[in-house]
């Protein structure tokens, strides 16, 4: 048992999700034009890292190949980021990057870290549960690699099940035990739901994932371009747009959930329903004021 202490500044504790080029990976990658955001480390599972080529400086990305590989990272942020301007303290060949970064950016640690995308990283522990290799019986290839025709192998009920106990104790840890603000994203999931007549939007994660990780989070934003969101709110974001004396924004950040789509902003008072060309450092501003 222990007591909880709430910070003046909350950390931002984030999941964003949206279609693929609703600015997902943009948006993380803000962090890094932000003080207390940056330096950004994004821990990279099936996104878009390219997306983030035009900040400068840019944030720090690692390739995520296996779901062990998060475990490094988890130890190493919750433990305050050790002798990170010393990688002769650590054994692994990635504190040498990490450390060459750091000095180039001048920081001693990273403020953010990033997790880009919970929707793969879903596929990644699937592949781990079953066991799926990239071996074919009929030959004598025998690598780690998978190749587009390989076939996985049938799931059982027991497999999804320690899928489902893998992402929510991934997304649990992350958002309790890590001191830096944490980030999230995931894809977008439709869900038809005919009693109510109506589609439900929540992120995109097999079974009861889409349900159970949202809830680890202080915040699920649903990003979206504005083409895409209602005629409504398209005249309501134009007009103040215009009023303001500024082009209308490309993405919309959701806050407040709806009968059919999931979103939340936890821990303050009144915070917006939406979020116009969302940043984190705007996020940063709402959790401050």
């Amino acid at each position: 048992m222990k007591i909880e202490k709430f910070d003046s500044v909350p950390l931002i504790r984030l999941l964003v999700y949206g279609d693929s080029g609703s600015g997902k990976t943009t948006l993380i990658g803000s962090a890094m034009d932000c003080e207390e955001t940056s330096p950004l480390l994004v821990l990279n599972a099936g996104g878009q890292p390219i997306s983030l080529r035009n900040y400068k400086p840019r944030p720090l990305v690692l390739t995520i190949e296996a779901m062990k590989d998060f475990n490094y990272v988890y130890r190493w942020l919750k433990s305050g980021q050790p002798s990170a301007l010393d990688p002769s303290k650590h054994r692994r060949p990635e504190m040498t990057v990490i450390a060459k970064y750091l000095k180039h950016v001048e920081a001693k640690a990273f403020k953010s870290v990033a997790i880009d995308s919970a929707t793969y990283v879903q596929r990644i522990a699937m592949r781990g549960v079953i066991g799926w290799s990239a071996k074919e019986p009929d030959t004598t290839r025998d690598s780690a690699d998978l190749l587009p025709g390989d076939i996985p192998p049938p799931t059982s009920q027991p497999q999804w099940g320690r899928v489902l106990a893998q992402m929510t104790n991934l997304a649990d840890l992350y958002y309790k035990n890590i001191p830096i603000h944490v980030m999230i994203t995931a894809l977008t999931r439709r869900d038809t739901i005919e009693s109510m007549g109506l589609t439900l939007f929540a992120p995109f994660l097999w079974g009861q994932s889409s349900m159970e990780v949202p809830s680890h989070a202080e915040i699920v934003g649903r990003l979206m371009c504005t083409a895409s969101i209602s005629s409504r709110d398209q005249k309501a974001v134009a007009q103040a747009a215009q009023g303001a004396g500024k082009a209308v924004p490309h993405s919309i950040l959701y806050l407040k959930g709806g009968r059919d789509f999931i979103a939340k902003w936890q821990g303050v008072d009144n915070p917006p329903a939406m979020m116009p060309s969302p940043t984190i450092g705007k996020i940063i501003q709402v959790l401050k004021r």
